[in-house]
């Protein structure tokens, strides 16, 4: 009988074993460096679309601009002309802005899964080997 077991025998002939506690090596922690790495990545791959929304602002606000002005000089063909152009660009901001939030809860819950498959993954990995080592 192992010392760290207490076995107890059934008529049936089968043994239940007092559990053994088992420790676990894995790192629990995530590390600064690591979290700060990924905070980068992920600012530098959403860059770009952040740069072309604020082109898409300062558009907006120059066919605004320009529909004013041209309401004020009296041509109200060209007034609508620029706020037609105007709201659309504010529908294809719009588009953007919901596009990346989109991306990017798909890239936090997808990582965040994937992490934790892989932190059940090397859980499962040290306990068969334990379990192989205490055969």
């Amino acid at each position: 009988m192992n010392e760290d077991k207490e076995e107890i025998t059934v008529e049936n002939d089968f043994t239940i074993r007092k559990p053994v506690k088992k420790s676990s090596k894995i790192k629990w922690k995530i590390d600064i460096d690591e979290a700060v790495s990924y905070g980068f990545n992920t600012i530098g791959g959403i860059i770009k679309y952040v740069g072309i929304m604020i082109l898409m602002v300062i558009l907006i606000s120059i066919f605004f601009r320009f529909s004013i002005e041209a309401t004020l000089a009296g041509d109200d063909v060209l007034s609508d002309f620029f706020t037609f152009m105007a709201y659309i660009s504010l529908v294809v901001l719009l588009l953007i802005y919901v596009s990346l939030s989109i991306g990017l809860l798909y890239k936090f819950g997808g990582d965040i899964l994937l992490k934790a498959v892989e932190t059940h993954n090397r859980f499962a990995y040290k306990l068969r080997q334990r379990e192989r080592k205490e055969n």
